[in-house]
């Protein structure tokens, strides 16, 4: 930002919003915050974008960066603090801003802006200059300054001002202001960048949600030609059967002829133990493998289906070009993009908000007897249920053959072992909470907690059980229940 852009930028800004109190501190994006202050409808926009450094008041919030909130130790100091000093050092490109507020410690706090091009930073100072915030840290050999939390604040040398392209202020016509010329200017360039960032960001998720399940894939696949050895392992264990009467302890390994007689069959053997229970312990691994092989089926099913949505999401990002389509898939790609509303977190009796505990998010069903249903509401929220929030002997229920919520019957909620009748309710919740809902019967498989497991690599909110049982219910919510 050039230095007489800035100086009239700030010359307005004292003239708005000096002596006025600061209400409210936001985030936006990486590199920028929003301050608001009493009497003032304009929020002041401080960004420290190592390519777009400026200030000053904006008349609308930018298309791809939503507010959220700042960092705690920045509107812990300055939240209420009131604005009374606004100073351009020499060489234009470092503002102090000056507060007081009514405090033992720290009472006078300065945001400084240091709109340097490349080293960009927003740094809060307290007593004696000391750093207590920055933005951006700048640590380590060779530097001509540090920049971080504890340390005491070095102003930078002269900076040199970004270079002059055109004057916003003198583009303005005689009704604009230099805050409203300065962000007619900055924004196109700002949003570009903004856009740029994002798709950036959108990319590199999509490849690293590929890559993640092409080698989860190809570790499934490694991980099943082991699994094949399973008839291997049980023709060698009743070869050893056949021949208990030749295997003694101590001995490391066994020739033996074949079934067929039409060759020999070299057997391994742990010298710890004797023939019988060599053939045991054979039998034993080739169970094992026999149920593995089930389950990396499973498996490769859910990373091939991870592989294809992968596939098509790049290919549907390749074609978008209006920025409303690109700010809904960065929804759906990115957690927590494109301004998604969070619910209002409860205040603590200290008055600090407090993060909503999973349990208050999930659907919750009370049967009669007091027995309770727990339901996850989206792919999240049924991970967390069933591999966090669940007890290993509670009841787990999902609908067989099709999408559906996790659902989780509590049975530390109720007396003893539930009935069958709130084990029928429980499975007609998870059938409603299903694709299958508009089904008159729909198949529920249930398992003890214990016997549900989430496959290596998996995505959120998968599961694998086993010893299920599976129950038909008409996908209902039990009449007399109360659920939220």
């Amino acid at each position: 930002m050039e230095p007489d852009v800035l100086h009239a930028v700030l010359e307005e800004l004292r003239g708005a919003i000096l002596d006025r109190t600061l209400t409210k501190l936001e985030s936006l994006g990486r590199f920028r915050v929003l301050a608001r202050f009493a009497g003032f409808r304009k929020p002041i926009l401080l960004s420290a974008n190592p390519a777009l450094p400026r200030l000053g008041w904006i008349e609308q919030l930018p298309l791809f960066e939503k507010p959220d909130r700042a960092p705690d130790a920045l509107t812990g100091l300055l939240d209420g603090a009131r604005l009374t000093t606004i100073v351009q050092e020499e060489g234009g490109a470092v503002v102090r801003f000056g507060f007081e507020r009514g405090a033992d410690h720290h009472r006078s706090p300065m945001l400084v802006a240091e709109l340097i091009p490349r080293f960009a930073n927003l740094i809060l100072l307290g007593d004696e200059d000391k750093i207590l915030w920055s933005l951006r840290e700048f640590q380590g050999q060779g530097r001509a300054r540090e920049v971080r939390t504890g340390i005491r604040y070095v102003a930078p040398a002269a900076a040199r001002p970004m270079r002059r392209t055109s004057n916003p202020t003198a583009e303005a016509s005689a009704e604009e202001s230099a805050n409203d010329a300065a962000d007619r200017k900055y924004r196109p360039l700002e949003e570009e960048d903004a856009r740029e960032r994002l798709r950036a960001e959108i990319r590199r998720t999509l490849v690293r949600r590929r890559q993640k399940a092409a080698t989860a894939l190809h570790h499934i696949e490694q991980r099943m030609e082991q699994a094949n050895e399973e008839p291997l392992l049980r023709r060698r264990a009743e070869l050893l059967i056949a021949n208990l009467s030749r295997v003694r302890r101590g001995m490391s390994s066994i020739t033996v002829p074949d079934f067929d007689g039409e060759r020999d069959i070299v057997i391994p053997l742990d010298p710890k133990l004797d023939g019988r229970g060599n053939s045991e312990e054979l039998f034993r691994r080739a169970r094992r493998l026999a149920r593995g092989l089930d389950e990396l089926e499973e498996q490769r099913k859910i990373q091939r289906g991870e592989l294809e949505r992968a596939d098509r999401a790049i290919e549907r990002f390749s074609s978008i070009r209006d920025d409303r389509d690109l700010l809904a898939f960065a929804s759906d790609v990115i957690p927590g993009e494109a301004g998604a509303k969070r619910a209002p977190a409860k205040k603590t009796q200290s008055g600090k908000k407090a993060p909503p505990t999973p349990e208050s998010a999930l659907r919750r069903y009370i049967l009669p007897g007091g027995w309770e249903v727990w339901v996850g509401r989206n792919a999240k929220q049924n991970d967390e249920l069933t591999h966090r929030l669940a007890s290993p002997r509670d009841l787990w229920f999902h609908a067989r053959g099709a999408q559906g919520s996790h659902t989780v019957l509590r049975i530390s909620s109720g007396k003893g072992e539930p009935p069958k009748a709130i084990v029928q309710a429980a499975a007609a919740i998870a059938a409603h909470h299903s694709k299958a809902r508009n089904s008159k019967l729909v198949p529920v498989a249930y398992t003890e907690k214990r016997f549900v497991r989430k496959p290596r690599g998996a995505p959120v909110g998968t599961a694998s059980m086993q010893r299920e049982k599976v129950i038909f219910v008409e996908p209902k919510l039990p009449p007399g229940s109360a659920g939220d």
